[in-house]
C-alpha cells in the first residue's frame, strides 16, 4: 500500500526517548494507518447502506437499491444529504469507560446527576463560513474541519489510549479530565473531510447554483460540500461521522385517524391521532416492530396500541422539565416540540432502557428512563406507512417487580397465566367513549406497526441539563 494512501492517517509527532522508541512509534503508526484505510472503506460501505435505508425509509435494502440511490445521491436535494450548521456528529472512538494511564491507574469520567452520558458522544458541527448558503443557512464544506472553531472535542474519553509522552503529561496535569474527558488532549483532526467517491456524479461546490459571492477567491470555487456519507479522521485514531444533517425533516401532516380507525379525517373533532407521511425527527432512531416484540407471545398480538395511561401528571421523578408542561392537559395528552404537537405516552422500560434496575421499593428507577424522548409510532393503513408523533412521559411498568411489561412476560421472566395486559403503548390521555372511543379499531395496527425511539431528541426545556 502506497505511502500517499496512508499518509493522512499517520499521527506523527513521535517523541520516543531513544531512536529505538521513536522507530517503534513510527512502525506502530504505519500499521494502524494501513488498518484504518481498510476501516474507512468499510465505514463508507456502511454509510451508503445507512443512507439508502434513510432515504427509502426501509429496514433492509438490496445492493441494487444502494447503487440506484448512490447514482444521484449528490445531486438530489430531496435526499437532504448535505450537512448544514447544527449537524450532529459522532466519533467511533468516543467512550464513557475509565481511561487507562501508564502504571495501571485510570481516570473515571464523572457525570452530573441524572445526566445521559451517551449525549456526550455527540457534538454539533459549527459552520463559520457563510459563502455557501441555502435559504440563509450555511452548507458545510470539506474545509469545516478546524478544531475549536468548527468542531470541538467530545466531552468524554477515547478508546485509543496514550501513545505519546506529551499526551500523558497534558492529561496527568489536567484535573478537569475527570469531568470533561481526555478527548480535548488527544483530538488532532485532519485538515479536510473525506468525501465518498461517486462515479459519474459531483458534489455540490461553491461555484454551483446555490449561492455565489462575487468576491469569492477562485481557489476556493471547487471546494466540495460534505454529506451524510462524509468522514473526518482524527489522527489519534477516530473516525468522525454525521448522525444527522442539520436539515429539518419536511414531513407532511396528513390528517387525523378518525374515531373507529377506519379512515383519515381533516377534522380534529372527528379523530385524534395525528398522522404524518414521514418521520417527524431528522435523525436515525431505534426502531422496534410490534410483531418482533410479540414474537414469543402471539396470543396477545392484538393490542399493541390499546392502552391508556389515564389522567396522571407528567413523570418528573428524573428531574425532567418538559417543554409546554405548564399548558399540559391530560384531556388532550399532547406536548409541543419543534413546531409539532406530540402525543404523550407511557412506554415499557425494556424499550426505554433494556438494562433498567429496580429501586428499593421494587419500582423502576426514574433516572434510568428516557423521559421526554421523542418517538414516532408507525402504522400501516391502506397500503401506506403513517407516523404518529409522540413523546415518552412515563414508564409502563405496571406493578414491578412482579408486574407485566410489553407482553405476557414478568420482570422475573416468567410466563403469566391468564390474560395479562399485552399493550405496548399507553396513551397518556383520558379515554373517549361512545362514538369518540379513541381505542376502537387500534388493534388492527398491532401486526404491521412499530415504534421508533429517538433517544437523543428530547422535548425538554432548553436550559435544563438534568435529563
Amino acid at each position: 500500500m502506497s505511502e500517499n494512501k496512508i499518509g493522512k492517517y499517520l499521527e506523527g509527532d513521535y517523541d520516543g526517548q531513544s531512536v529505538g522508541e521513536t522507530l517503534a512509534q513510527a512502525s506502530n503508526d504505519i500499521a494502524e494507518a494501513v488498518s484504518l484505510v481498510q476501516e474507512v472503506e468499510r465505514k463508507q460501505e456502511e454509510a451508503k447502506e445507512s443512507e439508502t435505508k434513510r432515504i427509502l425509509r426501509k429496514d433492509e435494502v438490496s445492493e441494487e437499491e444502494i447503487e440506484s440511490i448512490m447514482n444521484d445521491y449528490a445531486t438530489n436535494e430531496e435526499y437532504k444529504q448535505y450537512l448544514m450548521n447544527g449537524a450532529i456528529l459522532q466519533c467511533d472512538q468516543a467512550s464513557l469507560e475509565p481511561f487507562p494511564l501508564p502504571g495501571g491507574s485510570e481516570i473515571e469520567l464523572v457525570l452530573d446527576e441524572n445526566e445521559d452520558g451517551e449525549r456526550r458522544k455527540n457534538i454539533e458541527l459549527i459552520v463559520t463560513d457563510d459563502l455557501m448558503l441555502v435559504n440563509d443557512t450555511p452548507y458545510a464544506t470539506v474545509l469545516d474541519a478546524k478544531q475549536g472553531e468548527n468542531i470541538f472535542p467530545f466531552k468524554c474519553h477515547c478508546k485509543k489510549g496514550i501513545d505519546r509522552e506529551a499526551e500523558y503529561l497534558k492529561i496527568k496535569n489536567d484535573p478537569s479530565c475527570k469531568t470533561e474527558g481526555v478527548c480535548k488532549h488527544l483530538m488532532k483532526l485532519n485538515r479536510e473531510w473525506d468525501n465518498l467517491p461517486l462515479t459519474g456524479q459531483f458534489y455540490k461546490t461553491r461555484d454551483a447554483t446555490i449561492h455565489i459571492m462575487e468576491d469569492l477567491d477562485l481557489i476556493m470555487e471547487d471546494t466540495q460540500c460534505i454529506t451524510m456519507t462524509s468522514m473526518l479522521f482524527c489522527k489519534h485514531g477516530g473516525l468522525i461521522t454525521p448522525v444527522s444533517s442539520g436539515q429539518i425533516m419536511a414531513s407532511r401532516f396528513v390528517g387525523y385517524l378518525a374515531y373507529g380507525c377506519n379512515s383519515i379525517t381533516q377534522n380534529p373533532e372527528e379523530g385524534y391521532y395525528m398522522l404524518y407521511d414521514g418521520p417527524t425527527v431528522d435523525s436515525i432512531g431505534e426502531e422496534h416492530k410490534f410483531s418482533d416484540i410479540y414474537s414469543g407471545s402471539s396470543e396477545y398480538l392484538t393490542g399493541a396500541l390499546q392502552g391508556y395511561g389515564g389522567s396522571a401528571g407528567l413523570n418528573t421523578e428524573a428531574g425532567t422539565k418538559y417543554e409546554g408542561a405548564e399548558d399540559f392537559s391530560p384531556r388532550y395528552g399532547v406536548l409541543p416540540h419543534n413546531g409539532i404537537m406530540r402525543h404523550t405516552i407511557a412506554l415499557g422500560p425494556t424499550l426505554q432502557n433494556p438494562n433498567f434496575t429496580l429501586n428499593s421499593e421494587g419500582g423502576i428507577k426514574a433516572d434510568e428512563m428516557i423521559y421526554a424522548a421523542c418517538v414516532d409510532v408507525t402504522i400501516e393503513f391502506e397500503g401506506k406507512t403513517y407516523y404518529i408523533p409522540a413523546v415518552i412521559v412515563d414508564s409502563k411498568e405496571h406493578s414491578a417487580p412482579d408486574g407485566l411489561y410489553q407482553t405476557n412476560v414478568t420482570f422475573a421472566n416468567k410466563e403469566e397465566v391468564g390474560s395479562p395486559p399485552g399493550n405496548i403503548v399507553e396513551w397518556y390521555v383520558y379515554q373517549g367513549s361512545g362514538d369518540k372511543n379513541k381505542s376502537a379499531g387500534l388493534s388492527k395496527f398491532s401486526k404491521d406497526g412499530g415504534i421508533i425511539i429517538y433517544k437523543d431528541e428530547r422535548a425538554v426545556e432548553k436550559d435544563d441539563e438534568s435529563y
